[in-house]
């Protein structure tokens, strides 16, 4: 990115846009700071998903976080492992990092529309 910026920018102006290679990073911190967590408790935490998963297909509802884990195993009679492979089977918590995925990608794509704009408008030479 610090390269393509550095390329684009007017002469004079490199340190300006290689600022610009930060955007996307400031705009993943932003949106990692307000969603990572719960995004990660709901969509990944593997006491989280257990704790889903007996309520919706054993019918055990009430477990406390600090067993639930410990719960399903002894319920589906499970060793850790196994246990593991059906939480990541059913709730596919791999797909958290999507939306993560698709900001940044979208912050890239914007810094791209943004030199074609800012080539543009260009001052003429003087």
């Amino acid at each position: 990115m610090n390269d393509y910026l550095g390329v684009i920018a007017p002469e004079g102006e490199k340190a300006l846009y290689m600022g610009y290679a930060n955007i996307p990073l400031a705009i993943g911190w932003f949106y990692g700071s307000l969603r990572g967590g719960e995004v990660y408790d709901k969509m990944g935490d593997k006491a989280n998903l257990a704790i889903r998963y007996l309520a919706d297909h054993a019918g055990v509802t009430g477990v406390d976080r600090t067993v639930a884990f410990e719960k399903l195993q002894s319920v589906l009679n499970l060793n850790a492992a196994d246990a593991t492979t059906l939480l990541w089977n059913t709730y596919h918590p791999y797909t958290l990092w999507y939306q993560f995925a698709a900001v940044g990608f979208a912050s890239a794509i914007g810094i791209l529309f943004y030199s074609f704009w800012v080539k543009k408008y260009e001052a003429p030479d003087i």
